[in-house]
């Protein structure tokens, strides 16, 4: 609860865990800017956990864990 909260800059300093639910919902959007805005959601909120020295961790819910999408966020990043 509060992922765009946490998403749009502000500090929670003792934020270690993120949890995106119902990622399929982004994943096959009809609208063409849905894998883009994913992957911005994402990669703002894994960048909010775990600040100040502590360990962070994002989990992702969905039923499609071998999505294109998926394995380039998590194994080669938002730049590939």
């Amino acid at each position: 609860i509060g992922t765009q909260m946490l998403a749009k800059g502000h500090h929670f300093p003792d934020v270690t865990l993120v949890a995106l639910l119902d990622v399929d919902g982004a994943l096959f959007s009809a609208d063409f800017r849905s894998a883009e805005r994913f992957a911005q959601l994402y990669t703002q909120v894994a960048g909010r956990a775990g600040r100040a020295g502590k360990q962070g961790e994002v989990v992702l819910q969905t039923h499609h864990p071998e999505h294109p999408l998926l394995q380039t966020l998590l194994y080669k990043g938002y730049d590939a």
